[in-house]
Order: C-alpha cells, then structure tokens, then sequence
C-alpha cells in the first residue's frame, strides 16, 4: 500500500501507541488554489474572540470527552475492546496487520487441560507448586473436581477393560453417579451399590493405580465383577478337574492292588479242591434271572459327599490327598457373616481438638481466639476432625450398610452431648460431615426455599446433658470413690506413680521459677499438649529449657495416674479384702456400659416383638454420644481393650471413638450379637476389637448375652447414688 493513501505516514505498523485523533490531511492542502493564498486579510477576521465563546466551545469539548468517557466506562469489558478496535479500525486503515492472527497453531484452556492433566495428583504433586503456568491451570482444574464418585464406561468388560472419569458439574446436580448407576450409558437408579475400584491406567508414560469408588446397579455391578468371577469359575473347574483326576489315580491304584492279592489268592488256593459243578452253575446263572441294574452319573456333589464319608472313614488312607480337596471344598461350603444384618449403632467420641484449660507462659487466654475465644474451646482443627469423623460415620452406616436414610430422618438418630461448649460443637461438626448439603435435601422441605440460605444444608438437633445425667462427665458425687481415693495411697502400684509425678511437678516448676507448692504443679501437662498444636514456635522461642524430650516425659509420667483414676491397674489393687480396682472400674465407668448394654437389649427386644414394640427405640438406627477422654477410657477399661489407646498420655485422643454394633441373624431372627469398633485419632481408621473384648470368647460377632454378662460385672448395685 502506498504510503501516501495512509493518513499515518509512518506505514502504520509500528506507531499502535499513537492517539486516535486525525494527522493533517496534505490531499486537502493539494485542493486549494493558489487565489486562496492571496485573499486578503481583514482586520474583522483578527478580532479576539469573547470570552464567552472561548469557555463555550471549551465547555463543548471538555463536555464531548466526557460523554466518550461515561460511554466507555458504561461498556462491559468485550465492548469497550471491540470500541476501541473499531476506532483504530477508522482512524488507521491500513495499520491492522497486527490485529490479524492465525488461529490454526494456537493452544486453548482446554488443550492445555488435554495436555497437563492428571487423573489423580498425589501429595507429592499438591504439596508443591507447579513449575509452569500450564501446570497449575491444571491443578487447579482438578482442585475443583467433584472426586468423591466417578463415571465408568464398562462397553469393554469382558476383557476386563474399563474406562473411568470424573463427574461433570451437571452429572453432580442430577446424581449421577451417586443416586443414579454410574456407568455412562445406564439411568438406573434402584438398588444401587457402591464398589472400591483399583483401577490401573498409564499418565505421563509410566504405570499407575489408586482406588476409585462407582455406584453401579446389579446388572452394571455384574459387568464390573465379570472378569474376577470368570476366574473364580475357571479355579473352581480346574480344582475339579484336579480332584477327579487324582480320584481316578487312585482307584486305578485299588485296582491294581486287587488284581494282585487275587493272583496270590488263586496261586495259594490251585492245590485246594474246588466247589461243587451246581454250585458254580447256579452262581454263574443268577446274573441272567433279571435285567441288569441301571447305573445313575454321579454328579460332583454325590462325588465330594463321597469323598468326606471317606475321608472320616478311612482317615489314614485319605491323608495324603487331603491337600488336594482343600480348595475345592472351600469353595464348595464357604464361612461368611451375610446370615449378621446391621440393626442398631451406639458409638461414643471425644470431642475434637481444644484449646488449654489454664494459663501457662507464654500462651495465655487471649491468645486462644478460636471457637468464640476463651479457655477449652474447640478450635478450627478439632472441628475438622470431628467432620471427618461424620464422613466416616456416612461412609459406614449410609453408603455401605445402607443402615440411615440419605436425608436427615428426626426417627433415626439421637444425638446426646455433655453440657460443654467443646462437646456441643464437636458433635454439630460430626453432623455436618455425616449429613452434608447435597442434591439428597429438598428445597423447601429440609431446608428454606431462600437465597440466603446455603443450599443443601439442613440442622440436626443435639440434645444436651442435664445435671441429673451426670455419668457421660464423671461428675457424680460419690462417697464411696472418695474412700476409694484415700485407700489408694497405701498400695504400692499408686505410690510409685505418685512419686514420679511428685518429681517431674518439681522440676517443670524450677523451670518456670514457680516455689509455691511446686509438687503440686501439674498444669503444663495439659498446656503443653493443646498449646503445640497452635503456638509451637512460640514455646521453643520463649522456653529455652522447652524440647520434645521433656513433653514426652511429661506426658508419659502421668499415663499410670490417669489409667488409675479409672480402674486400670498393673498390679493387683486389693486391700484389706475390697478390690479396688474392680470398685473404682464399676463406678467410673460401669453406669455408662451397662447403659449401652440395656439399650441394645431394649433394641433387640423391639425387633423381636416390632409389632407390639412401643418403645422410643422402635425407629432409632444411630445413637451417639459426644464426651470426654477420661469417660471412653472408663468404659474401655471393663471391657478390657483399654490397650487399644496408643496416646502418650493414656487417654483417646482427640475425635476418638468406640462404636457397638448390633447385629441380628437372620436366619431366625431371635438370636443377636455385637460388635466393638475403636478409632484412637482422626488419623486411623476403625478396628474391630470384638476378639479382644472380656466375655466374647474370642469371636468375631459376641453374642449379647455374653456382652450382658460381662457388663453386670460392672454395675453399681443396687444403683449409682447407693453403691
């Protein structure tokens, strides 16, 4: 283009930062004739112009530009570059070859999730940033992942191929996936059940696994399962073929053995006269009297029944193929738990992490701002391990056993709580996680129909502890524990730990220049235990004598007086024939077991009898309680696995849980047994204690009258106020 039709005289190009006004325009200098140049000048034409008429046309301008403004600064984003493009447009032509590009080699969002993405980073990966802003464009893509259900493709099951994916953010507000079969060609929505997959795929060129939940339907669930029951089939058979063969081995060898001992018999017996003609002529013709006696196929159960009556039969002949039928019998007559169906759940948790009780250098009240502020409040830590405790719950008792509804039901669930700041928000956290907002609540129904309120989430109450129901705190009067008290001093077992204590009180409070009553300075055992998980820096920075060593002494010096305080002892602890040990165990913690005992009969009683049932237990599925370290202890300590606590200290840790189990066979509906779950922290998982438990014989499902049995040893007779 030639530079004298652009109005930029620098070609256009290089001159984007330039002003949209228009440069002088020489073509209509070119238009003027030369008798322009020579028209005379009048003096009117000099005048001044008024001052008016100057503010006037400034006031015009000044007025214009501010319109343009106003109108730019009204244009959303798009707008106001589509204005600015059009103007440059207009006020350079030909300037535009830089606006043009090519969009064929140009890399989008999504080519650049396509590239970068991963199916699951590993902590690894979350812990640390990113190198590239690609990276970290697909971190956070996955970041705001609905993980928790994933999308199976399962059009390649019978090569035991699979196709998984996350939800999309539609597929999460229907339920699909979740309330509806998660395979991606299948609406289904009854009798849904969630699989753990260990799927295994290639990312970056190198082999990886994690394990991945789907809920499919039966029939989408038998595809899923259709390889690992083809080889089950295939063993089964092989086992068979197996079997039958070493049978024919062996009756191959019986025969052998017959055909032998005739040849010795006849060889012994050829000198021996033989039997009358008649005899043998009557013998030789019976077998022609009548038709031939049909012979039935054995099937392979006939064949095994065989095999077991010789088994017990021949004990000593069959010994040396026992090994051989040891699968195919298994197989054949399996041991599982299907006849046990979940009825009934009582579970009992401290509450989550706290801040201290007291004040202790260099951390005092106003430090401890969480939960509301204050001494012994819950803080942000102890509210996510209590809803991560709810998770667990809905893992268990929803998802899997299917034992409570989807949706908060009042009949269902029956929370309780000590009359404590910490335990009250401990147990609405665990409620938060076990009933989150999700597409399962209705508008309307379970929660207001208002912007104002967070989608999805509804209350459930929690009922608070009078001063009458004092056994879930420990603090009941009793007279009788403070004799208790007082006789513990002449057993050795108490003297001993009271001298340790005595010691580490002394030393700790040299530390801190304390001389008043230094042995009976104890509070840094707690301080120290709440206060490092908030402020360690700040006590190795103004503590100097303060290192892990010395907490983990002051921890460990009061685990035997802790365990004593509630029954636990070492050694034998009777003196002068009372037994104090098993009375101090009756009275911490023998109210609150025989309590859970009496409500799981109560339950099991119901189900028995569920039309004559008026009972408040008829509906309830899920009864929990929200207390303190030293009460699980106590139950604990009766029913003997108080080993189950790892802690420094002796005592739960903070969002530990011991839950009982009520199952009923199903096989005549009148037998019921238990089961005893511990969580010592928010770090482990459950673990099934029931084998441990005192009086259940060492089974994995404990009847309830041997659990009934064991707690009657533990309670206060004839009541608490009178023992």
């Amino acid at each position: 283009m030639d530079s004298k039709q652009v109005r930029n005289p620098y070609n256009g190009l290089d001159d984007l930062q330039s002003d949209f006004g228009d440069l002088p325009d020489d073509r209509i200098a070119q238009k003027k004739r030369k008798g322009d140049f020579m028209e005379k000048v009048r003096p009117d034409d000099l005048m001044k112009k008024k001052r008016t008429d100057g503010r006037a046309d400034f006031q015009e301008e000044h007025g214009r530009m501010h319109r343009k403004m106003a109108k730019m600064m009204s244009m959303n984003a798009y707008e106001r570059h589509k204005e600015i493009i059009n103007l440059y447009y207009l006020s350079y032509p030909g300037a535009t070859k830089l606006l043009n590009r090519k969009v064929e080699g140009e890399t989008t969002d999504l080519d650049v999730l396509k590239k970068h993405h991963k199916f699951v980073w590993n902590e690894e990966d979350e812990g640390k940033e990113p190198e590239s802003w690609e990276k970290r464009m697909a971190k956070k893509y996955y970041e705001k992942l609905y993980r928790e259900f994933a999308i199976i493709d399962l059009s390649m099951y019978k090569t035991n191929r699979f196709g998984l994916r996350w939800r999309t953010e539609n597929e999460v507000k229907e339920g699909k996936g979740h309330w509806w079969c998660g395979a991606r060609k299948c609406s289904e929505n009854s009798q849904m059940a969630t699989w753990e997959v260990n799927f295994a795929y290639k990312e970056d060129g190198r082999s990886k696994n994690t394990l991945v939940k789907v809920t499919l339907c039966p029939n989408c669930s038998n595809k899923l399962n259709y390889g690992s029951k083809k080889r089950q089939i295939k063993q089964k058979k092989r086992a068979v073929r197996k079997w039958d063969k070493q049978r024919r081995r062996e009756d191959s060898d019986e025969d052998e053995g017959v055909g032998t001992s005739e040849m010795k018999i006849e060889k012994q017996d050829k000198d021996q006269p033989s039997t009358s003609a008649a005899s043998t002529l009557s013998a030789s013709t019976d077998i022609w009297e009548g038709p031939a006696p049909a012979e039935t196929e054995k099937t392979v159960d006939d064949e095994i029944d065989e095999f077991l009556n010789d088994l017990f039969l021949q004990p000593v002949k069959m010994l040396r193929i026992l090994l051989i039928f040891t699968l195919s019998i298994v197989c054949v007559y399996p041991q599982t738990s299907s006849n046990y169906t979940l009825e009934f759940v009582q579970t009992l948790w401290r509450h989550g992490d706290r801040a201290a009780l007291e004040d202790l250098h260099p951390i005092y009240e106003a430090n401890w701002t969480f939960g509301g502020g204050g001494l012994g409040e819950l803080t942000p830590l102890g509210m996510s391990q209590m809803n991560k405790l709810g998770t667990v719950f809905r893992q268990m008792y929803v998802e899997n056993e299917e034992l409570l509804s989807h949706r908060y039901a009042a009949k269902e669930i029956y929370i309780r709580s000590t009359n404590v700041n910490r335990t009250i928000i401990s147990a609405m956290s665990l409620l938060y996680g076990m009933f989150p907002p999700g597409a399962w609540n209705i508008q309307g129904v379970d929660y207001p129909n208002s912007v104002d309120w967070q989608q999805g989430f509804t209350f459930v109450p929690v009922h608070v502890d009078g001063p009458e129901l004092c056994v879930t705190t420990q603090q009941c009067k009793c007279a009788r524990f403070v004799e208790l008290q007082e006789k513990w001093a002449e057993l050795p077992e108490v003297q001993s730990a009271n001298a340790k204590m005595i010691t580490m009180n002394r030393k700790v409070a040299a530390l801190f220049n304390i001389t008043k009553v230094p042995q009976l300075f104890s509070s840094y055992t707690d301080a120290w235990r709440c206060q490092r998980n908030w402020f360690n820096d700040t006590l190795y920075r103004d503590l100097p004598f303060y290192n892990e060593a010395l907490y983990q002494e002051s921890q460990t010096t009061f685990k035997p007086y802790k365990q004593l305080m509630e029954g636990y002892f070492e050694e034998p602890a009777i003196l002068n024939g009372v037994d104090i040990a098993h009375e101090t165990s009756v009275i911490q913690g023998g109210s609150l077991l025989n309590e859970l005992y009496e409500r799981a009969r109560e339950k099991a009683n119901c189900i028995r009898n569920l039309d004559n049932c008026t009972s408040f237990l008829k509906p309830v599925k899920f009864y929990g309680y929200s207390s303190h370290d030293l009460v699980i202890y106590a139950v604990l300590v009766p029913l003997g696995i108080q080993d189950s606590v790892k802690t420094l200290d002796g005592w739960p840790d903070t969002s530990a849980s011991l839950t009982i189990e009520l199952y009923s066979n199903t096989s005549n509906n009148t037998d019921f047994f238990v089961k005893f779950l511990y969580r010592d922290n928010s770090r482990v998982d459950f673990s099934d204690v029931t084998e441990r438990v005192k009086g259940c014989n060492g089974t994995k499902f404990c009847a309830l009258e041997d659990f009934g049995r064991a707690a009657k040893k533990f309670k206060p007779l004839p009541d608490f106020q009178t023992v």
